[in-house]
């Protein structure tokens, strides 16, 4: 709301610290932008127990999913007994981003991203839609239930399923568990024993870098980040289920315990304590590391010479014009491409998110993840140094290119996905937003996206070599293509990753990255013969051939490193089948497939009829608890969505004052481009006058007349919202029309008003731009900037003033009000150290801008709203400097053997001291008028019973008559290290700008 009256802005208005889920303490959203493309057509098919969304073109691949999802219910459901009978699954094609997720709140639903990851970057598996309904589907079964009166009142009360609740290493470790069991062959398909899971958590136990419990049920700002709940939280899972049962550990999530006390959940299933039977875990993983690190040595091991020691996620080494070139997104510094001279490296192009790249010369070519609409539309689009290359529909991922300019890329066309050689125009045209004409594509191999295909490379002669995984099936193959003519090089039961051709006679060998040995190596193909050239403890890929030997990227202590290997062994290997045969591809003109096209191993097909997608009938309204009102943090009410998040609503009413309510409703629209949202807030109009409480006492009515003037206030609203995003930067445009009613504005603390009582019409527009950086360790937003601009028209028609408290002859009003912020957060020396100028400035003008005087408090601490200066403008200046002062997990309660105490402790704490000074004046800024205030910030970023838990801690003080110490306090519960670094240091108006990550990466 513009006018900052519905931030519960009076000094008697209900305060609220603590809030058990921040995402609740807010007006409701499921989806703050586009779950699937707004263009899409979707239909609905039904199963027994399952409605699966899909586009109208993509029914093949739903019938699958439907035939899949039953066959997984019927074999979990009997084990959980969750009761779910009417799960949601949307199929969202179109979208770059490798990952899914579930929810029950409101609905049981899943959400499925159909793009399947890079064989380097995930686990063997057979079937990526497989994969995903199994873990998907498990965290509906084990979040669904709730049982017991706890519980129960849990639900009611807050809102949430319980089970939500659980720590992260155990909400994903079961998941984890499942989608990874063992098949008739005896051997695992997911991420369990998987060899890249296994080399992380070698290579943790060679460097004494075992996470802890805490870090493996709430995640670790440490490398693998984000992965620990699943890899380690999986693991711990199949270490409880051998050593406690699997019928003992199928009821964990049936317990009558509230789910935030897993200890007592666990000895009620005769199971132990948490903390001990995570320990002996730790140390059967280690016993079982060092025998696998002994047995990968009996070999062996490849000399190698570390190169970088920056950590974090490195990919794609490719030659430069001098020097090796790499995409990384190290611990501490800028994510981008790198340029690697001896044992520096440096930054020669800024990306967030790059999927290939190939050097024009100097220039690079990239594929990087990007959306017009921000949300789950995220594609891979090629660009030439920052520039879009295309502008249509198709994806276009992992650009290579020889040094005669023969370009290939991956283009995926959903549901086909193609390896297509570019043949550059030589007079290309440009757009203001890219090439309009990069050249002609040429199909040389097209597949159904049931199949992978990754990572081309191009010979010096021209031959296209690219990584092919079929369907249901662990196999991968090497294809090499000579004009129109592929054949299959190679093959294993095992992952193939990251070909690239060196230049040897015949311009024809091969180096790529196998897991086959259980650890990914590098080996060559030359002909028929195979060689393995290195022997690793925990992994080599993506091999880079140069006269100064062989550059692979490898693993240590925090994250991916580069390495040089010299001593190369050439082992004869045995596993793969090098016997050349023709791949045959789907013919080109095909536009759509079959059930058997899509799916060659599938049985007896599955076709359920279909219907158009009915948002009304998928709707689901949903008891809201009472956390997470618009203004306060009490409140009851309904919400609800539908599957698709075209339509969201929410209404209920809410504690404002200690004795007085207030009622909300809001109903956003996302179909559309931009988002519409209806709001409104209020409660009933208190007028110090006779009449008016003459007129209420006549009806019999309520009387709010109570003889003390209270402030009240009615808000509505209609926003359009547009979320802009470029390669780096972010924009957000918004525009409002409102109109709100204000009684007794005297007891606003933000704004003063002429008349106690008046109605203002309000038409804005909101502007955004931002852009900076963040990283595993962050306590803030780092080497960047925000600025916000901020225009508001409040018209006669619409705005007016009682001079009369019974509200007769109101007096119509115009006037407007422009204001502006800035925050720039400076680089610096040491990691992980801000500083921060900020700045802000307001200003009223038009006809009637005397009726509205801003406080000088609003914008800057340690003052008295009482006696805080006021004016036509109001502009503050701001320098904080953020620093870390703690950043190791340590519990706060020491464990105790014999009895069971919950788990506290710290994971950073850092100090913001801060100077500021400001002025509220009518039209000249007086030098002697300044106030100056300073202060400091604590921020405590904390876990209890495994839930990160944030505080914070402010206290400022000013000068001048209004200065006063002033303390300010905040709570939330639920921050995750992986998506937020301090969230409370954040500034309130900063978007969130995140997605997930379904990798082991």
């Amino acid at each position: 709301m513009r006018t900052g009256v519905i931030k519960g802005a009076t000094r008697s208005a209900f305060l609220a610290l603590f809030c058990v889920a921040p995402f609740l303490c807010s007006s409701f959203s499921v989806d703050a932008a586009p779950l699937v493309p707004l263009k899409e057509q979707y239909r609905t098919l039904r199963t027994e127990h399952f409605k699966i969304h899909f586009p109208i073109e993509q029914a093949a691949i739903a019938r699958r999913v439907g035939r899949i999802a039953e066959e997984v219910h019927a074999r979990l459901e009997p084990r959980f007994q969750s009761g779910a009978a009417d799960t949601h699954i949307v199929l969202v094609f179109n979208s770059d981003l490798i990952n899914a997720f579930a929810t029950t709140y409101g609905m049981d639903r899943i959400i499925l991203y159909m793009t399947g990851p890079e064989p380097d970057d995930f686990a063997r598996y057979e079937d990526w839609t497989r994969q995903l309904i199994e873990h998907e589907y498990v965290h509906i079964l084990t979040l669904r239930p709730y049982r017991g009166p706890v519980n129960i009142f849990f639900r009611l009360i807050v809102g949430l399923p319980p089970n939500l609740l659980t720590p992260d290493g155990l909400s994903e470790g079961y998941p984890v568990f499942e989608e990874s069991r063992v098949h008739a062959d005896g051997r695992s398909r997911g991420r369990l024993d998987d060899p890249q899971t296994l080399a992380i958590r070698d290579t943790l136990v060679l460097h004494d870098r075992m996470p802890s419990l805490e870090e493996a049920m709430t995640g670790t700002e440490r490398w693998p980040y984000g992965a620990v709940p699943y890899l380690f939280g999986g693991r711990f899972v199949a270490y409880l289920r051998e050593t406690c049962g699997h019928e003992a550990m199928d009821r964990f999530f049936l317990s009558y315990i509230p789910a935030f006390f897993p200890d007592w959940r666990m000895r009620s299933l005769d199971c132990g304590g948490m903390e001990e039977a995570y320990d002996r875990f730790v140390a059967s993983e280690h016993r079982q590391a060092l025998e696998r690190l002994s047995s990968l040595s009996e070999k062996g091991v490849s000399p190698r010479q570390r190169l970088t020691f920056d950590g974090g996620t490195k990919r794609y080494l490719r030659p430069g014009p001098e020097s090796p070139v790499y995409f990384a997104i190290p611990e501490s510094r800028s994510s981008g491409l790198y340029s690697l001279d001896g044992l520096r490296s440096s930054l020669v192009y800024r990306s967030n998110a790059v999927n290939g790249f190939y050097l024009d010369g100097t220039t690079p070519v990239t594929s990087e993840l990007r959306s017009d609409l921000p949300g789950s539309i995220y594609k891979n689009e090629l660009h030439r140094q920052g520039r879009r290359l295309f502008d249509d529909e198709a994806r276009r991922e992992a650009p290579t290119a020889n040094r005669s300019g023969i370009i290939a890329y991956i283009r995926r066309l959903d549901p086909f996905v193609e390896l297509v050689q570019l043949i550059p125009d030589r007079n290309p045209s440009y757009s203001f937003w890219g090439r309009t004409s990069p050249g002609k594509e040429k199909v040389l191999l097209r597949l159904p996206m049931s199949y992978g295909m990754y990572q081309p490379a191009v010979s010096k002669g021209g031959d296209i070599a690219v990584v092919v995984r079929r369907p249901d099936s662990t196999r991968h193959s090497l294809v090499i293509c000579r004009a129109d003519v592929c054949e299959e090089a190679l093959s294993a039961e095992a992952a193939i990753a990251t070909p690239a051709f060196f230049d040897d006679a015949s311009g024809t060998s091969i180096l790529f990255a196998s897991d086959i040995a259980g650890v990914f190596d590098i080996y060559s193909l030359s002909g028929k013969e195979v060689k393995r050239l290195t022997h690793s403890l925990t992994g080599f890929r993506s091999p880079l051939m140069t006269e100064g030997g062989l550059y692979v990227i490898g693993q240590a202590e925090n994250g991916d490193e580069i390495f040089l290997v010299n001593d190369l062994v050439h082992d004869e290997v045995d596993g793969f089948d090098r016997v050349r045969r023709p791949f045959t591809p789907v013919p080109i003109d095909n536009d759509t497939l079959s059930d058997r096209e899509y799916d060659p191993a599938s049985g007896p097909e599955f076709a359920p009829d279909s219907e158009p997608y009915s948002a009304a009938f998928s709707f689901r309204p949903f008891l809201n608890g009472t956390l997470g009102g618009p203004l306060s943090y009490i409140n009851a009410g309904l919400a609800g969505y539908d599957a698709l998040s075209r339509h969201e609503m929410t209404a209920g009413v809410g504690l404002y004052d200690e004795d007085r309510s207030y009622g909300y409703a809001s109903y956003a629209y996302r179909r559309l481009f931009p988002d519409f949202t209806l709001s409104f807030a209020g409660m009933p109009l208190d007028r110090d006058s006779p009449e008016y409480c003459g007129h209420y006492r006549n009806r019999n009515a309520i009387n709010y007349c109570l003889g003390d003037r209270r402030f009240s206030f009615q808000e509505s609203e209609l926003a359009i919202d547009m979320l802009f995003e470029f390669r780096l930067l972010r924009n957000r445009l918004t525009f409002f029309a409102g109109r709100t009613l204000l009684r007794n504005s005297s007891q606003l603390s933000t704004t003063r008003y002429a008349y106690d009582n008046i109605d203002l019409g309000t038409v804005a527009a909101t502007y955004q731009v931002y852009y900076f950086e963040s990283y595993s360790r962050s306590i803030s937003p780092e080497k960047g900037f925000f600025f916000e601009i901020e225009g508001s028209h409040h018209p006669a028609g619409w705005t007016r003033g009682y001079p009369a408290a019974d509200g007769s002859k109101p007096v119509r009003l115009t006037y407007e009000r422009y204001a502006g912020r800035f925050e720039l957060f400076l680089p610096f020396f040491f990691d992980y150290h801000v500083p921060v100028l900020a700045g802000s400035i307001s200003y009223l003008n038009g006809k009637d801008y005397t009726i509205q005087s801003d406080r000088l408090s609003t914008e800057l601490p340690g003052l008295n709203p009482d006696l805080s200066p006021y004016g036509r403008a109001v502009q503050v200046w701001r320098f904080e400097y953020r620093f870390p002062i703690w950043q190791r997990r340590s519990r706060l309660i020491p464990r105790n053997d014999w009895f069971s105490l919950p788990s506290i402790g710290v994971r950073s704490l850092s100090l913001a001291p801060f100077i500021a000074t400001g002025q509220a004046y009518e039209d000249i800024v007086y030098p002697d008028l300044w106030v100056n205030t300073a202060g400091v910030t604590l921020d405590m970023q904390l876990y209890a019973f495994y839930q990160p838990f944030s505080a914070q801690l402010t206290y400022a003080r000013g000068d001048g008559e209004a200065g006063e110490g002033r303390f300010s306090l905040g709570f939330s519960v639920g921050a995750r290290p992986a998506s937020s670094h301090a969230p409370l240091s954040r500034p309130s108006r900063h978007p969130e700008y995140h997605h997930p990550t379904y990798s082991n990466r």
